[in-house]
């Protein structure tokens, strides 16, 4: 997580990649659509050939934008679950 630059008060959002936890959840539309407008502009930021001088400042960037939002979801989930 450090190689992609998050900074280190960030990383404890990231507790999903626990082995312990079941990585699998089920996604309501307006997430899924969410996290795949997030991925379809990385994809056409690695395919365009601009020449932008921070493209890899972007995707760095734009990747950590996802995983902020999946860790978002993933506690929203972990929340409803112990109220049930």
């Amino acid at each position: 997580m450090l190689k992609a630059n998050l900074h280190k008060k960030h990383i404890e959002a990231f507790t999903f990649f626990s082995s312990r936890r079941d990585p699998h959840i089920l996604l309501n539309g307006e997430e899924a659509d969410n996290l795949s407008m997030i991925l379809s502009m990385l994809k056409a930021k690695i395919d365009n050939k601009d020449g932008n001088p921070f493209k890899e400042e972007i995707l760095m960037h734009g990747f950590n934008l996802f995983m902020f939002e999946l860790a978002a979801i993933l506690k929203k989930t972990a929340i409803l679950k112990m109220c049930h």
